[in-house]
């Protein structure tokens, strides 16, 4: 399973028997440490709660929903059937390729330059070759060339970017957004 980095996904799992408590696991490959879902941060040792519950449709499809870390990484998924102790190893997930951010509100906001929720504070940190694709709204798809440095494609005190060619409207605050980082 691929993601993009700061992306909420879900994670799925459909087990052959009918269980009543399903929760999951996730473990950092890189390191072996397990996430400890109160504080959102991966450990050795001393989790708060290193077990997520996860929830049940009406034909025992458990799901839970995780915003990735923002760091390239491969993360092992353990699902574990609390009713029976059962623990099944579940898909590897690979974060990579881009982050994910969301359009703020501004009234400076236009089709070619938007705030931004990205966290570098470094000027020109997002720039040419480095492409954006809207995620949701009604621009979802669409995807843009980031403006090249010359121009002040990001601007880190403010979190605007800037596009070498316009969207066919300005993005909405709430718009689900990837920069990747060329």
């Amino acid at each position: 399973m691929r993601a993009y980095l700061r992306e909420t996904i879900v994670i799925p799992c459909v087990l052959n028997q009918v269980s009543t408590n399903i929760d999951l696991k996730i473990m950092r490959l890189s390191d072996g440490f397990w996430l400890d879902i109160n504080d959102s941060t991966f450990k050795a040792s001393g989790w708060t709660d290193d077990t997520g519950d996860m929830t049940s449709d009406d034909n025992y499809v458990w799901t839970y929903t995780w915003t990735t870390p923002e760091s390239h990484e491969k993360y092992q998924v353990v699902f574990v059937d609390v009713d029976t102790g059962f623990n099944l190893t579940g898909p590897i997930i690979e974060v990579s390729g881009g982050t994910v951010f969301t359009v703020q509100t501004d009234a400076g906001n236009t089709a070619t330059t938007f705030k931004t929720d990205l966290t570098p504070s470094v000027d020109n940190y997002y720039r040419a070759p480095s492409l954006v694709k809207m995620l949701s709204g009604n621009l979802i798809g669409q995807t843009r060339k980031v403006e090249n440095t010359q121009n002040s494609p990001y601007v880190g005190a403010t979190k605007f970017i800037k596009l070498a060619e316009a969207l066919t409207a300005s993005p909405t605050a709430g718009n689900v957004v990837v920069v990747i980082n060329e």
